[in-house]
């Protein structure tokens, strides 16, 4: 039987632990705490990010990625599966995955849900541009738009992206 106080952490996919309080110490006096992305949580009984969420982004700060020189909010993108396409900008990006928020104009969604699309990227700066692929997380409309939350299949080295 699983303990309450026992301590388990996830990657991957993968859940690792349980861990001693000592053996949680020692991962993190050696800087291996952050191999780790989440935590379980006994109180909720679910899943915890272990790092706090960065603060909003500024105006200031825009959304252009470390030292690549692209600004995401030009980036020019189309998704597309084997019989639909979407043209629309990138809302967001992370390690994890990005928002393609659509200049769609349909009544509902153009892909489904736990489907996987492509998204092919394109700087117009820069003129470059690349094709990935990404599994669909969840979808909303707001603002007159479409927005398509994904994730990376396979995680791009992002300054390699564009």
């Amino acid at each position: 039987m699983i303990k309450s106080e026992s301590v388990f952490l996830g990657r991957s996919g993968r859940v690792f632990g349980p861990f001693t309080q000592n053996e949680l110490d020692e991962l993190s006096s050696k800087g291996r705490l952050s191999e780790y992305h989440w935590i379980w949580d006994w109180k909720t009984m679910a899943w915890k990010s272990i790092e706090a969420p960065p603060p909003a982004p500024t105006e200031a700060q825009g959304t252009s990625s470390g030292g690549t020189g692209t600004h995401w909010e030009l980036v020019e993108v189309i998704g597309f599966d084997s019989s639909r396409l979407v043209r629309g900008k990138l809302k967001w990006i992370t390690e994890t995955g990005c928002t393609l928020r659509s200049q769609q104009k349909e009544d509902g969604p153009l892909f489904p849900i736990h489907g996987s699309i492509k998204l092919n990227l394109y700087d117009p700066h820069q003129l470059t541009g690349v094709t990935v692929s990404v599994k669909l997380k969840d979808v909303s409309y707001e603002d007159n738009h479409w927005n398509y939350y994904t994730k990376w299949n396979g995680i791009p080295l992002l300054k390699k992206i564009l």
